[in-house]
């Protein structure tokens, strides 16, 4: 029996130690990052850094390299890069479209963000129809009456005190996404302000997971404290999306019932309540199981309400401390939308508001809302010369990539709305802004 087992170790560690080789074979070709330790690898550099620490940290490691370097942690190896040229190919290779296993570490493994790219690309199809122009344009009177809540809190904030901008910008989304996803308003459901802890909880919960490579491995983490907290807020967010996602799917019966037919444009001239398309919506002739439903609500919810919430603050707080800028702003707007005047907001009103977009493109560069990208190849593939094996987990930081001064010039720190004019746009590299990746 002893020496069974002892044959079947030397087998495991012999099988290990050969994919081990094969896998950082092609790496020799690969600059790898300085301060670097046998085994430990950079885990040094990150452990114990806070996550704003972390995001510093790593956008100033993607700018000292100008195209493919590596980063190791413990037994992990990835390949990373800020350069557009090399993102652009890696993102548009079908062989590089499943997520980096972190990705999982959210629990919602049927939803858009985390689903593996065989069950992703048949949803990312299907759900394209919910996000056409046409049904975007519906959700401008719901975003109108959101922002307008959003201006009373801020009125009522005491004078000559702080204020917690950022609370109050989530407050905004989380009615927003409330009312375009489910069709609820947020602000009549009591359960709202606890969703409201529940989410902002769980985020920060995966994101001790993301920035400690000590929980990163599943046998560890299932033990500890981090992960039955997070089970508990996911079982309390999914119970509330599943208790709504129940009241729509009757409510859809009924109307079904009511309904012997219906005209195309009226039918978009209807709110489109995401759950609704969802509910709605076939892959292969066949629904979307519960569990997918539930994992897209709940994507939408989580992924929805912070990015965008973390958007409008870092656009108010650069305009804060810009108040030239600032000025041009409301100047701009006051000219299309007149104080005193009850205007309705619509797409054409919004594009005449050229400066603000222009303010809105400079503060998504400079503070982009998710700053980390993350791809693992599903076969061997080909990156700037060097055949990359199946399994590789690639990192691109859009931080750094937003102030490379080889792209953006010597004042890539700086913001400056007026390099997003025409005529300062022109010649730049076209993927130099993440958005057009």
């Amino acid at each position: 029996m002893e020496l069974f087992l002892l044959s079947l170790v030397i087998v495991l560690l012999v099988t290990l130690y050969k994919k081990y080789q094969q896998m950082f074979e092609f790496s020799e070709k690969i600059e790898l990052h300085e301060s670097y330790i046998p085994i430990l690898g950079h885990v040094p550099k990150v452990i114990g850094k806070s996550r704003e620490q972390l995001h510093r940290l790593l956008r100033d490691v993607f700018l000292s390299h100008d195209r493919l370097f590596q980063v190791r942690l413990l037994w992990k190896m990835f390949v990373c890069t800020s350069h557009p040229d090399i993102m652009r190919a890696v993102m548009d290779n079908p062989k590089t479209m499943n997520k980096l296993k972190e990705y999982a570490f959210m629990k919602l493994d049927q939803g858009l963000l985390v689903s593996p790219y065989s069950l992703w690309k048949h949803q990312r199809k299907t759900l394209n129809l919910s996000f056409n122009k046409r049904i975007l344009e519906n959700y401008l009177p719901l975003f109108d009456k959101c922002v307008g809540r959003m201006i009373e809190r801020m009125r009522m904030a005491p004078n000559f005190k702080q204020v917690d901008v950022m609370e109050i910008c989530t407050r905004c989304t989380l009615d927003m996404v409330c009312g375009s996803t489910f069709g609820t308003d947020s602000l009549d459901d009591p359960k709202a302000a606890k969703l409201f802890e529940v989410i902002d909880d769980g985020l920060d919960a995966i994101a001790q997971r993301v920035i400690n490579v000590q929980y990163h491995p599943d046998f560890i983490y299932r033990f500890t404290k981090l992960n039955k907290n997070l089970n508990q807020l996911l079982k309390e967010m999914s119970a509330y999306v599943a208790n709504i996602l129940n009241v729509q799917r009757s409510s859809q019966k009924v109307n079904r019932a009511k309904e012997t037919n219906s005209d195309d444009e009226i039918e978009y001239r209807k709110p489109q309540i995401f759950v609704h398309q969802l509910l709605k919506s076939t892959r292969g002739g066949e629904p979307f199981s519960d569990e997918e439903i539930l994992h897209h609500a709940m994507t939408m919810l989580i992924a929805g309400n912070d990015t965008t919430a973390i958007s409008i603050c870092n656009h108010l707080t650069l305009l804060a401390m810009h108040p030239m800028v600032q000025e041009k702003v409301r100047s701009e707007i006051l000219s299309v939308f007149p104080a005193g005047c009850e205007q309705e907001t619509t797409l054409e009103a919004l594009n005449q508001l050229i400066f603000l977009e222009q303010c809105i493109n400079e503060a998504l560069r400079l503070c982009p809302p998710a700053s980390i990208v993350g791809r693992s190849s599903s076969e061997d593939v080909e990156v700037e010369g060097i055949l990359i094996p199946r399994g590789t987990n690639f990192v691109f930081n859009i931080a750094a990539l937003h102030r490379r001064k080889d792209f953006w010039g010597p004042d890539a720190d700086l913001f400056d709305p007026d390099r997003f004019s025409p005529e300062r746009s022109k010649g730049r590299h076209p993927n130099a802004f993440a958005h057009s990746l």
